[in-house]
């Protein structure tokens, strides 16, 4: 997913400031969050709800 995000947000494809590139930067952000979580030893790299 954070690979996805990547590639959209680099190629330039989605205009600065559309609702589908705060849309993809916010999955981004989350990704990133979480990868730095896991990193942190903390839960077991499944979200809970």
């Amino acid at each position: 997913m954070r690979r996805i995000t990547d590639e959209l947000l680099a190629s330039g494809e989605l205009p600065e400031g559309s609702r589908a590139r705060r849309d993809v930067q916010e999955i981004w952000d989350i990704e990133n969050y979480a990868q730095q979580y896991r990193r942190r030893g903390g839960g077991g790299g499944h979200a809970t709800q």
